[in-house]
């Protein structure tokens, strides 16, 4: 029976291994590794603080490294307890190397998983296999593969499936504890919303698998009673399991940008354009990572499945007499995918976010996910309906009702298709062997025992369209290369070996201004009035144009970018750029299509032009030459386009391909983690709200880096620069530039290397403050955004004047001094969990830490407990009275401590339950 059984899947699995193989064959066997976007700059420094913390056998509940502190375990980013990473980090593998395993085992496990589920509903191996293909490679997975915290979770869902289904057959004890322990570890691993989304995907099987296998015993047996129970105690069993995850995070929420509802135009953000839908079959119509041009953005709407699985998804809608559980829960997520990912296109929607139904479920464009699942589990019914059936009525209901199913869903976009086709002639010809292959088999009767190789083809066509697809979608870039650590790490390690982390403000450009002939000005609005020409010379392997721009806050607008060959002529390629983008992104890129890439320079035209007021303002450079063409009259003649030339250039920055690990180089984001550097600026979601408030307010963090003046944050206000410790800026300059304006500034310039065409500097800075420093003088302000707005006043003393932030006043709050404070703060202890600070002062005096704060941080002087306050928004601070004394910071979570309660209590019961049956087993056969 064995061997009937190894006979029956064995061409199905070596379908799944090959497939499997040759999609990651450049990493297996050609040294290349995924390393971009959240994977570069999120996952790879937190699973280099997670090893570390791992190593010294201690719990990761705050690191001083991200921003200016931040928790981690309570974080909901990437899972300290993902199962697979604690082995890793045990056995010592490098950060990135951890993560190449990690993609390649748990996507390994996905596609066996979901063979394995799909096997047990009794489905034909070849149908079995083409589900386990669709849920892996399609879009949701490949275009979040850069996303470890997704596919952790997503990638268990087929194991939970599995286990339902058991328990569904025989519920038990111990096959409840299985369930918990499997439904445990996709909260424990992943990113909440998308571990909610892989739950109640579960739950939802759960609840129609039920009914549809078991109505009759829940009728006559008390099986209904011991599933409600037994699924009680799963429950149970389970969040108790992932409490390390659940409870941290909610302690932590309260204080961050998610403690109240989200706007209402972010839960509208990342919306689902019908017109979209093409890409389920032309998934490169609006571009790709390099240029893209549809609704934002590239990966997060990314849901393509290819034309067959589509057609046979159809197709399983035609019978309805076995496999019904699949095909009511695929139906469902289906429908509630088309309902939510719309987003503001959808009523429904709009209706549920307007009536505060919907108030924190950010980014519904994920709800593609239900879609490529739901997609998944129909396409394996439908070739296994095609695989039994022997009616020739049955074969026509089911082309018809396949074409209709995929009809309804590329119609929105059915305009597009002959553009599609002629922008990808590739991509076609597949499309259309693909609804030629799927005609041929659904139109073929008595399958079963004639043309099994139809289904065969189906399949392998299905798995080659993927495969293409996927091996262009996220791309690879060299392992020697990343595994090349940044030229300045060394060095700022170095400066953390001396006893505290030094803290990093890095940027692709640091401050164009604060010298007057290098001054950068924002333009006029682009709109049919004015529009702005500049002729450059575009370097050899130019991959995009960077420039900053500005935005008017609350207003809409769109302008068009273009590149012509002179200044008259025809675009040779546009794209479009709308406030709403200029929100997100304050210097946005403007890449190139794979045609003007040239081995040698060319010189055209940049230009930026609109059909509308914009509201959106490049910026330029006043220069002794006239460059720059200001036109300011609609449609101008080539007369007038030359007498519009003004002294000036564009502010354009031209990103080659040999530095497209820039970030890498100049430790951005959370980069500078690995060089054991903390960060002045980036947290992603999540983040400590006073934090993010700070940082992007004073800093430029995610905001447009000018004001109206054209005067760059980190200028305008030094003085909070200094205050906040930040001893170190890095950026990348041009290798012909002619003037830094950072050493200019007082910067010294520390560090410089050649990478490619650009220069990597480090600066100093002189005058930064001591990261714990003492302050004379307090004034008490509740409301942090007049705080925030107070520290930029020109006459504002960092060095003797404190804001204090709390719910209310403390009572022993002195009167202003302009006296500068005396004595001295030295730290002698420096833990992620405790910072001990030796204070000498002849006065009662404040003590300043210039770490972020939450209500965690407990505060200790000499042993006593102090009361909660908080210093200019973020910071921590207490009253210090005169003479020596000991202040101590402790991080102190109650919710961290009941989950180790919780945690061991559980795994000891569920452990029981896993053996007690052996147990009971054992003690019978002793009798």
């Amino acid at each position: 029976m064995r061997n009937g059984i190894l006979s029956r899947h064995r061409l199905a699995v070596a379908l799944l291994v090959m497939t499997y193989v040759l999609f990651f064959s450049r990493t297996l066997f050609a040294g290349q590794v995924y390393f971009l976007d959240d994977l570069k700059i999120i996952f790879y420094p937190l699973e280099h603080v997670y090893g570390e913390f791992q190593r010294s056998w201690s719990l990761p509940e705050w690191s001083p490294l991200f921003g200016f502190g931040h928790p981690l375990l309570a974080w909901g980013q990437l899972g300290f307890f993902t199962p697979l990473h604690v082995l890793l980090r045990a056995v010592g593998l490098h950060p990135l190397v951890l993560l190449q395993v990690s993609i390649l085992s748990y996507f390994a496990l996905g596609l066996g998983g979901m063979y394995w589920f799909l096997s047990r509903q009794r489905l034909h191996p070849a149908a079995a296999a083409l589900g386990a293909l669709v849920f892996v490679f399609s879009g949701f997975h490949v275009g979040h593969l850069n996303h470890v915290n997704f596919y952790v979770a997503t990638m268990v869902l087929p194991f939970l499936l599995v286990a339902i289904d058991a328990f569904v057959e025989r519920p038990n004890l111990r096959r409840a504890a299985v369930m918990a322990l499997v439904a445990a570890i996709v909260p424990l691993s992943g990113q909440p919303q998308i571990s909610l989304y892989t739950l109640v995907i579960a739950a939802l099987y759960g609840i129609i698998r039920l009914p549809v296998s078991s109505i009759r015993k829940l009728r006559i047996t008390s099986y209904g009673l011991r599933v409600t129970i037994f699924t009680l105690l799963a429950g149970t069993l389970s969040l108790g399991l992932a409490s390390f995850a659940i409870l941290p995070l909610v302690e932590f929420l309260p204080n961050t940008e998610r403690a109240s509802d989200l706007p209402q135009e972010e839960l509208f953000e990342f919306s689902y354009p019908p017109r979209h839908t093409i890409t389920l079959v032309f998934p490169f119509f609006f571009g790709n990572h390099d240029n893209y041009w549809g609704a934002k953005n590239f990966q997060e709407l990314s849901a393509y499945v290819g034309i067959i699985p589509l057609l046979l998804a159809g197709a399983a809608l035609a019978a309805w007499q076995r496999h019904r559980a699949l095909r009511v829960v695929a139906i469902i997520l289906i429908t509630s995918s088309m309902v939510l990912a719309l987003g503001i296109y959808s009523p429904l929607y709009r209706w549920l976010v307007h009536e505060r139904i919907i108030t924190a479920l950010a980014i519904p464009g994920r709800f593609v996910f239900f879609f490529d699942v739901g997609v998944a589990l129909l396409a394996a019914v439908g070739l296994n309906d095609l695989l039994k059936r022997s009616s020739p009525r049955q074969a026509v209901a089911s082309a018809a009702v396949a074409l209709g199913f995929t009809g309804i869903l590329l119609a929105p976009s059915m305009p597009a298709l002959p553009a599609a086709f002629s922008t990808s002639p590739e991509t076609g010809i597949l499309l259309l062997a693909g609804a030629a292959l799927f005609a041929t088999a659904a139109l073929t009767t008595n399958l079963t025992h004639q043309n099994q190789g139809s289904a065969a083809v189906l399949v392998i066509v299905s798995a080659a369209t993927l495969v293409t697809i996927g091996w262009n979608y996220t791309p690879l870039t060299s392992g020697r290369a990343v595994l090349t650590s940044s030229p300045i790490t060394q060095t700022l390690q170095q400066e953390s070996e001396k006893g505290l982390p030094p803290r990093l403000y890095a940027a692709q450009t640091l401050p164009l201004t604060g010298i007057d002939d290098i001054a950068a000005k924002p333009t006029d609005a682009i709109s049919t009035i004015f529009s702005v020409h500049q002729p450059l010379v575009l370097q050899a392997n130019v991959r995009c144009l960077r420039f900053p721009v500005q935005a008017e806050p609350g207003k809409t607008g769109t302008i068009t970018l273009a590149l012509r060959r002179t200044l008259t002529s025809p675009p040779v390629h546009e794209t479009t750029l709308s406030v709403a983008n200029v929100a997100d992104n304050s210097e946005p890129r403007f890449c190139l299509p794979r045609a003007l890439r040239s081995g040698t320079p060319q010189e055209l035209y940049f230009s930026a032009t609109s059909s509308e007021l914009s509201n959106i303002k490049l910026f330029y450079k006043p220069t002794a030459s006239a460059s720059v063409y200001f036109v300011r009259l609609p449609n101008p003649s080539a007369a007038q386009l030359q007498q519009s030339q003004k002294n000036g250039r564009l502010v354009l920055e031209q990103e080659l391909f040999n530095t497209a690990n820039v970030d890498g180089e100049l430790l951005m984001r959370h980069l500078q983690v690995t060089s054991d550097t903390s960060s002045a600026r980036w947290i992603g979601a999540l983040s400590i709200a006073s934090f993010r408030a700070f940082i992007e307010d004073l800093f430029a963090n995610d905001r447009p880096p000018f004001n109206g003046d054209g005067v760059h944050a980190l200028v305008y206000n030094k003085k909070l620069v200094d205050m906040s410790g930040i001893t170190h800026f890095t950026q990348a300059v041009a290798d012909d530039a002619a003037q830094d304006s950072m050493t200019q500034m007082g910067y010294p310039l520390i560090q410089e290397t050649h990478v490619g065409t650009q220069k990597i500097r480090l600066y100093e800075n002189p005058h930064a403050f001591p990261k714990a420093f003492l302050v004379q003088s307090a004034v008490f302000e509740p409301d942090d955004a007049v705080t925030r707005h107070r520290l930029t006043d020109p006459d504002y003393a960092p060095d003797r004047l404190i804001y204090v932030n709390g719910p209310t006043p403390p009572a022993d709050l002195p009167l202003p001094s302009k006296d500068a404070a005396t004595g001295t703060a030295v730290i002698t202890k420096y833990e992620p969990t405790q910072v001990d600070i030796a204070v000498t002062t002849p006065q009662e005096t404040w003590l300043v830490l210039t770490d972020s704060s939450t209500p965690q941080w407990q505060t200790f002087v000499d042993d006593t407990e102090q009361r909660l306050l908080v210093a200019n928004t973020v910071w921590r601070r207490t009253r210090v009275p005169a003479g020596e004394h000991t202040v101590s910071f402790r991080y102190e979570s109650a919710a961290t401590e009941l989950a180790k309660k919780l945690t061991l209590t559980t795994l000891v019961v569920t452990f029981i339950l896993l053996i007690t049956p052996n147990l009971l087993r054992l003690t019978a056969r002793g009798r």
